[in-house]
This record gives C-alpha cells, sequence and structure tokens, in this order.
C-alpha cells in the first residue's frame, strides 16, 4: 500500500495538480499477473488522491495511455482498460476531474516510438498541447 510510502513533508501547497499512475503497476513482471493487483491499485489511488488533495487546491488525474500490446508483451491492454475504469472510478468519488489521454491516444500509433509505450518528439508534442489545452479549463 501507499499509505507508507509517500509522505510530503515541508511540501508547498500547489495551485494545481495533474497525475498518472498505473503503467508499471499493470506490468505483468512474471508473465502472467499484474505487479499490483487490481484491489491494491485502487487502495493505493484512494491514499494518493487524499495526501495530493492535502497540498493542491485542484487535482487532475490523467488516464494510462494507449499502449501497443503487440510492442509490449508483459502488459495487456485489457488491463490498461481496466486500471483505467478502476481509477476512474476513485477519481469520480473524490470529484477528480479526469483527463482522458487514453481515448485520445487510442490506436494513433503515429504518437508512439517503437516500443509502442513510449511517445516519440513529435507525439510528445501533440500530447503536450493536448494537455495544455485540458488543464487551461482549470486556471
Amino acid at each position: 500500500m501507499v499509505e507508507n510510502k509517500f509522505s510530503f513533508p515541508d511540501t508547498p501547497t500547489l495551485a494545481s495538480g495533474r497525475f498518472i499512475w498505473g503503467m508499471h503497476d499493470l506490468t505483468r513482471v512474471d508473465g502472467t499477473t499484474p505487479q499490483v493487483p487490481l484491489c491494491e491499485y485502487v487502495g493505493n489511488l484512494e491514499v494518493l488522491v487524499k495526501r495530493l488533495a492535502e497540498r493542491a487546491t485542484q487535482l487532475i488525474w490523467v488516464t494510462t495511455a494507449f499502449m501497443c500490446e503487440e510492442c509490449q508483451p508483459k502488459r495487456r491492454l485489457e488491463d490498461v482498460e481496466a486500471y483505467n475504469r478502476a481509477a476512474s472510478e476513485v477519481m469520480a468519488r473524490h470529484e477528480v476531474p479526469v483527463h482522458d489521454l487514453f481515448c485520445f491516444t487510442s490506436r494513433r500509433m503515429e504518437l508512439f516510438g517503437d516500443d509502442g509505450l513510449h511517445f516519440t518528439s513529435e507525439g510528445s508534442r501533440i500530447i503536450g498541447a493536448e494537455v495544455a489545452d485540458f488543464i487551461s479549463a482549470f486556471l
């Protein structure tokens, strides 16, 4: 659990906090089960949201982006979707807006590098513009 992993001593209050968390949790390191089971992931997010809310006046959750399953043998698209759904439910309970990066990047392989996970320079520029546009509504 995150309970003991994160502390924010003497951290200044933020006007806004945009955060994303999930791709490494859903990685099937052993090839069979996600590194962090979905129920534990949800519990971790609950703790993280509460802790971040103490330090930011506005939180924005970002869903885990699309990834090329064929290029990522230890990750499954169905897990990305399940973890995103679960995270969106947590955010709804805490009234945290959700930026759906998964939807924006879905099947847009021109945004990704050869590994099907990380963005190219041009992909990063396009996504950066999308993120800036989304966040501007909360400033």
